[in-house]
């Protein structure tokens, strides 16, 4: 049995007894499907190893990804609102500094997964990093829990 077929349907939630802050997983600006699908992918990952998670969007959903979750039965990810001052967080689908919250900088990146070129993101300690020159986000993501 391989590690996606033992995950259960996501999203899990973090276990709300744990008084520690979860860690905000999300995609950059104008997200697409990869972007969406791929936070909400990786909450729910993060959640199964012990490390609470929510996933969160940066902006509205495409009707292809509403279609995408509705098909799913997946809710879509909250509208990620307020600063990141001192927050964990996890980036997927992009480096681009730009490309996230505008509080990005003030906060703790612990995690990227991405496969795009690097970009100027800069981290205050060193994050778990997966990036490799492959289709999607998503494929990486594959690859990681297989």
């Amino acid at each position: 049995m391989n590690e996606i077929s033992r995950l259960t349907l996501f999203p899990s939630q973090p276990d709300l007894t744990v008084r520690e802050k979860p860690l905000y997983v999300f995609g950059h600006k104008n997200p697409d499907s990869d972007s969406i699908c791929s936070a909400l992918v990786v909450a729910d990952w993060l959640n199964h190893l012990g490390k609470p998670a929510v996933a969160f969007r940066l902006g509205e959903l495409t009707p292809e990804t509403r279609y995408i979750l509705a098909t799913a039965g997946v809710q879509a990810p909250a509208l990620l609102k307020g600063d990141l001052r001192d927050r964990k967080v996890w980036l997927v689908d992009f480096t681009d500094i730009e490309q996230g919250p505008a509080s990005l900088p003030d906060s703790d990146v612990v995690g990227v997964i991405d496969h795009h070129r690097l970009g100027t993101l800069v981290t205050r300690n060193p994050p778990d990093v997966w990036v490799r020159a492959v289709g999607c986000c998503a494929t990486v993501i594959l690859q990681i829990l297989t």
